[in-house]
């Protein structure tokens, strides 16, 4: 996600700069408005056509994995034309508005103005009405009435030299396009589900919101895809991880009564669970069109578990479910996919197991998986386990691990997990559960010591960190373990940051910073206006890069704090826009007055204290409860949003006094924004809040803003005002 939200950010900055160019070497902006709206209405519904057929164009299987390369390359393909026309329209929409309003600056604060509650609306539009209920071919022609709408609007403002008549020609012609899409949408969406999953047989498709849904038949099998990847098969499922899982857990335990499933339940593990006699199991799954679609196309497995009296669904987020059950349970089953993003990552913390075990009865067990090998287990491999283990250690007295192709983990403070496979054994015997895998000699196969031994042998050179909410180990170690498979030369490079810590990260910062002065010092004399738009561009880089870390390290907490974040992420981005909106609404208007590079060093400062405020409710106890309250985010995200918002129109307004090159300059300062928010997008789930940390990269961010304050102080010391 990150490498394509890094390319739709960089071709945005691109579009921004090279329509500043255009425009500055007298090419028409109204000619060049119009023809980026026409060609992004165009465009659009191929993209989105390209998007879910790369594979299939490509010949690759749908099912195969790619590589890092091939992920970078496709994603720019598919982002690329879109984006920089996206990125264009600011620059081109600044110029026009110059025309009615006179000022520049005015002009540049509405339209900054008016694309964020744009933003705002479309975010909130897709959140909670477009995905849930449109397909996404529906969504792009909506789109596309509005474009016509607003080319239609544009020429009745703004002259344009060509004849009106071919003017209304070509937005018949976009109407009518708009609105054959909107016809041919089902069409369009059922062919390339089709033809992306070729040859399984697409039954259903829905969108949530959560994800995308698709339910395919082929080889007797239906398969439940959800976002892309499958998750659960009828009526044949894998037989050894079910059995597997789904027994051994219980089979420790002496008499499970209350049994809790998290994730990936329905499909047979459920089933196992059911042939324990027990009382009551809940199942706990993110997503209920999920658990509707295993209605409408049931199989004698699903049929049994969903129906069972004795199973109880319930549609949450499973952290949530833990956080506010009153239930203790002998068994938690945790079917979570490996933790290869920050909110998987959540299931397999020192903090969710310690929230497990308030959960758990005396001599309860949690248990849940994770990738292994029987052969060979490689670093990256090796430290996930092993920081997750360690993380298990932490909270459970006894542990057990049965390694294996998948290594099955089991915690508890009760010395059952330590039975031997005979006892296992007698258990399945006594409560006459007939099992197709788990005889005597597989039992005492997978249970052999000697093969434990050979597990925790990779102990000697295995990290001794541990995986935390806060410090999500296991998700840069799942992308070294990734990136081993499919991208071989990607390794070596994030193997280097794992060697990055705060203290390399002051000296790197401390030595740009001494840089830039040293070249302030160098040009003053020459050109001492460039020296304090050097100094404001430097304040927009790190002030984009801010917002989009900050933003991301906040989304995070929420789900770690209050368990869930889907339904609210639409809101509190619409927040941190509203935020922006409001705060260059007022840059422009009663702030006017301020001297915009005192003003800068203020704002600068107010970013800083918001990071290191961050800091404290996480570390202070007393103040980490505020945490839990969704007004703090929301109190946060649009404080980030209003200070981001300030700086943007206050950079303008410095670029006006200094009389500096305007629309250049301005689209370089929109596209330096884009950049810094992209570089973030980059680095955040990769080096930030996995390596160093939540706390670390608050760290970082504030050092960041600190850097740029002084080079705010260079630039006037060097250029005082005259």
């Amino acid at each position: 996600l990150g490498v394509i939200l890094g390319n739709w950010i960089i071709a945005e900055a691109t579009g921004a700069y090279l329509a500043a160019r255009l425009t500055d070497k007298g090419r028409s902006g109204d000619f060049l408005f119009f023809l980026s709206q026409v060609l992004f209405l165009l465009i659009f519904p191929f993209v989105i056509i390209f998007a879910r057929l790369f594979k299939h164009l490509l010949g690759v299987p749908w099912g195969q994995g790619l590589g890092f390369g091939v992920i970078f390359g496709i994603s720019f393909l598919t982002t690329f034309a879109l984006s920089i026309l996206h990125g264009g329209l600011f620059t081109l929409a600044c110029k026009l508005k110059a025309k009615t309003r006179g000022f520049l600056q005015e002009a540049v604060a509405s339209v900054y103005l008016w694309e964020t509650v744009g933003t705002v609306l479309g975010g909130l539009f897709l959140t909670y009405l477009g995905l849930p209920y449109l397909n996404l071919f529906q969504i792009v022609a909506l789109v596309g009435f509005l474009n016509v709408v607003s080319v239609f609007i544009f020429f009745k403002v703004f002259s344009f030299p060509v004849k009106m008549g071919r003017i209304v020609f070509i937005l018949v012609l976009l109407f009518l396009f708009s609105l054959v899409l909107w016809q041919a949408s089902f069409f369009l969406q059922r062919w390339t589900i089709e033809k992306k999953l070729y040859p399984l047989e697409v039954l259903e498709s829905q969108n949530s919101y959560y994800g995308n849904i698709i339910v395919a038949k082929g080889h007797k099998q239906i398969t439940f895809f959800y976002n892309g990847i499958p998750t659960i098969v009828t009526p044949y499922p894998d037989y050894t991880f079910v059995e597997e899982f789904g027994n051994f857990a219980l089979l420790f335990h002496p008499q499970p009564r209350e049994v809790l499933i998290i994730g990936g339940g329905a499909g047979g593990l459920i089933l196992q669970a059911l042939r324990h006699s027990v009382k009551r199991i809940d199942y706990v799954e993110l997503d209920p069109t999920l658990i509707n679609l295993l209605k409408r196309f049931p199989s004698q497995v699903t049929s049994h578990e969903l129906n069972d009296s004795r199973v109880h669904i319930a549609t949450t987020d499973g952290i949530y479910f833990l956080k506010h059950t009153a239930r203790y349970y002998d068994v938690i089953l945790v079917g979570m996919p490996y933790p290869s993003e920050l909110m998987l990552n959540r299931y397999f913390t020192q903090d969710f197991f310690t929230l497990v075990k308030k959960r758990l009865a005396p001599q309860g067990i949690i248990s849940f998986f994770l990738p292994g090998s029987t052969t060979y287990m490689g670093p990256e491999l090796r430290d996930l386990n092993f920081g997750i283990l360690n993380a298990l250690r932490k909270v459970f007295f006894y542990q057990r691990i049965i390694p294996g192709d998948y290594n099955l983990y089991f915690g508890s403070d009760s010395p059952f997990v330590e039975n031997p496979a005979d006892l296992l054994n007698r258990q399945i015997i006594q409560r006459n559960i007939k099992t197709y895998l788990l005889v005597p000699e597989y039992l005492r196969y997978r249970l052999d010591a000697q093969r434990l031994r050979w597990f925790q042998g990779y102990a000697f050179k295995a990290t001794k960190m541990v995986n935390r909410d806060l410090q999500p180990l296991a998700v840069f170690k799942t992308l070294l373990f990734w990136s081993k498979q499919y991208s071989p030369w990607l390794l070596k490079l994030l193997r280097s940051f794992e060697k990055i810590n705060l203290t390399g990260l002051s000296f790197l910062l401390l030595a740009i910073t001494l840089v830039i002065i040293l070249l302030f010092k160098k040009t003053s004399s020459k050109n001492p206006a460039s020296c304090k738009a050097l100094a404001v561009v430097y304040v927009i880089f790190s002030s984009g890069f801010f917002g989009m870390l900050i933003s991301l390290i906040l989304f995070f907490i929420f789900q770690i704090e209050l368990g869930y974040l889907y339904h609210w992420l639409g809101l509190l981005l619409s927040l941190y826009m509203a935020g922006s909106a409001i705060g260059g609404y007022l840059a422009s208007g009663p702030f006017k007055r301020l001297r915009p590079l005192r003003f800068l060093v203020g704002l600068e400062l107010a970013l800083v204290l918001s990071g290191l405020l961050i800091i404290g409710l996480l570390k202070v106890d007393v103040l980490r409860p505020l945490f839990q309250n969704v007004v703090t985010y929301a109190m946060l995200l649009f404080a980030a949003g209003f200070l981001s918002g300030c700086e943007f129109i206050t950079s303008v307004r410095f670029l006006l006094k200094e009389r500096l090159p305007f629309f250049s300059s301005s689209a370089r300062l929109y596209a330096t924004d884009l950049l810094g928010g992209c570089l973030a997008g980059f680095l955040s789930g990769v080096l930030f809040i996995p390596v160093l940390g939540v706390v670390g990269s608050c760290v970082a961010i504030c050092l960041f803003k600190l850097s740029s304050i002084i080079i705010v102080f260079a630039a006037r010391l060097f250029n005082p005002p005259q």
